[in-house]
């Protein structure tokens, strides 16, 4: 609960908490729930004592969030820790940007025919290797 940025604590600890609460609500597989669930009832309230919170989260806080990341590659599969050198940061970063300035101009007053607006949101994420097999025909 020490980061070298400007945040509260109290900013930083709620935001976690009510986090996990609304993914709670959310969690509709009942082994991602029980999962979570578990993880809520381990995590003390920081409404009613930030500073037990505080220090519960420097003795467990890395471990708990170690498990947290388990459950969310076993359940929702994100979270891995890919470790990208500076060139794959950069095409990722490209890449995410190229679909951003799609997704603009497909909520934009661009005109374009239904059929080909199906097919851009349709394979907008896909691999090229699947847009191959998904080419749009007259």
């Amino acid at each position: 609960m020490n980061p070298p940025y400007n945040f509260k604590k109290e900013t930083i600890s709620k935001s976690l908490y009510y986090s996990l609460i609304a993914s709670l609500t959310r969690a509709f597989e009942p082994k991602l729930k029980q999962a979570l669930q578990k993880m809520s009832n381990d995590l003390p309230n920081p409404e009613i004592d930030i500073d037990k919170f505080c220090v519960w989260w420097k003795v467990n806080g890395q471990k708990w969030t170690k498990l947290l990341r388990e459950i969310m590659i076993e359940h929702r599969n994100i979270g891995y820790d890919w470790q990208f050198n500076k060139e794959q940061q950069d095409l990722l970063h490209k890449y995410c940007f190229a679909n951003k300035v799609i997704v603009d101009c497909l909520n934009s007053d661009l005109y374009i025919t239904p059929k080909v607006r199906s097919h851009i949101e349709d394979t907008l994420l896909l691999p090229i290797t699947e847009i191959e097999k998904r080419k749009l025909t007259n």
